[in-house]
């Protein structure tokens, strides 16, 4: 069973196993960092092997699809300004899945609260595509997704699957074929971050506020750079958490508390998994923002990573303003494209903390980590110069020595 066979350290929690296991043994919890990890009932598990086969922790994925090694990217934005203002960037996810509705197909998404039940739903009507809209930013619980996606597809549904890189991957793996179809569309991923850190994190501001919040997020209210969280509070009022204000930010980040895999994920990067991937220009102050996004509404970054890829962004052409874009240019604005996160070394030291002192001072934990990473990196680029500034002075000395040893063999000492 998957549970003794692999290393869980490397788990993505995705529920591939979960899904396809005959007897319903898998169930994925949370574990005490705040992630979901496989448990079996020993009783039920009929040692099968399925959950071993349909793992994506080591398996070597088969690309069902024709993939393009280098994809075709591009930028743009979906031409109605109010749904686009309602998009969690350009609206390139609506686009996509508005095309699949409005042809009778079915899109699987995601919903729910940041700090609340986020998981995958099936929407197949245009007004079910709004509670599916906006980022979310933590891993939703895939459920029983991939066997409804199995179910649409056999009933000649056309299927729009949306999700992280390593959920589309494990839903490739748990259907074993290609289907004509199917299409699928994957995130541009930071890593995942800990659900319960982000809970302790929002009862913090709630605590401090006297409030309950409502909604916590990218919000369609405010401009869309810099990017930014919003937390609204029941009585109406609101609090704009900036990036160099929060350390929960700073924090994510700087990979301190995101899933162990995804600082080895073999999914984030090129070439892509899905059909399409989506996410954000990262617009810097050379860039034309001012042209191409004069309101500030967002602009959504994509590659166009298979054939089918491609005729999907010509469907929704009409609807979806889009500009070709270099591939190295395309990692520039969001280099998440074609890297995976790194892993931070204080990681396990935040957790040991976080774990111990209580969830209420969350907020206090991630800033002593931050600030203890930021004096280690400072103190080896430190140790790092003084090496570089003492290295011509080593070469001298060994090369000195080196033309003795040479003077000395040829006699003239």
């Amino acid at each position: 069973m998957i549970t003794e066979t692999k290393d869980l350290s490397k788990c993505y929690g995705c529920f591939a196993c979960a899904n396809i296991c005959p007897k319903n043994c898998i169930t994925l919890k949370q574990d005490e960092e705040g992630f979901f990890m496989p448990h079996v009932d020993t009783q039920t598990c009929i040692n099968c092997g399925v959950c071993d086969k349909v793992c994506i922790i080591d398996k070597k994925q088969k690309q069902y699809l024709p993939i393009h090694k280098k994809p075709k990217c591009i930028y743009g934005y979906y031409s109605n300004d109010i749904q686009r203002k309602k998009s969690a960037s350009g609206g390139l996810s609506y686009a996509l899945s508005e095309f699949i509705i409005s042809n009778g197909g079915v899109v699987f998404g995601v919903v729910g609260k940041w700090f609340e039940d986020v998981h995958h739903v099936k929407v197949d009507s245009l007004r079910g595509l709004e509670a599916i809209s906006g980022s979310k930013n933590i891993q939703s619980r895939v459920g029983e997704a991939y066997r409804e996606v199995k179910k649409e597809l056999k009933r000649g549904r056309q299927v729009l699957f949306t999700g992280t890189p390593c959920q589309v991957a494990a839903l490739y793996s748990y259907l074993e074929k290609d289907y004509e179809n199917l299409y699928t569309a994957d995130l541009v991923c930071h890593g995942v971050p800990s659900q319960k850190v982000l809970k302790s994190y929002i009862s913090q501001l709630e605590n401090e506020k006297g409030q309950k919040i409502v909604k916590f997020g990218r919000d369609e209210t405010f401009q869309y750079l810099p990017v930014q969280y919003i937390a609204w509070f029941e009585d109406g009022t609101y609090q704009e958490i900036m990036p160099e204000d929060s350390y929960y930010r700073k924090g994510f980040l700087s990979n301190l508390f995101q899933r162990k895999s995804c600082a080895q994920c073999k999914f984030s990067k090129f070439p892509r998994i899905a059909d399409v991937s989506m996410g954000d220009v990262m617009f810097s102050v050379d860039t034309p923002q001012s042209e191409l996004d004069p309101h500030n509404l967002g602009v959504s970054l994509g590659t166009v990573n298979s054939i089918k890829g491609e005729t999907l962004l010509t469907k929704i052409s009409p609807n979806f303003v889009s500009y070709p874009l270099d591939t190295e240019t395309a990692a520039t604005y969001n280099r998440w494209l074609s890297h995976g996160i790194e892993n931070n070394k204080l990681r396990q030291e935040f957790f040991n903390q976080y774990l111990s002192k209580g969830f209420s001072s969350c907020e206090q934990i991630i800033q002593q980590s931050y600030d203890d990473m930021h004096k280690r990196y400072a103190l080896e680029g430190k140790m790092y110069r003084i090496k570089l500034l003492f290295k011509p002075i080593v070469l001298t000395k060994k090369i000195i020595k080196k033309l003795r040893k040479m003077v000395y063999v040829n006699g003239t000492n």
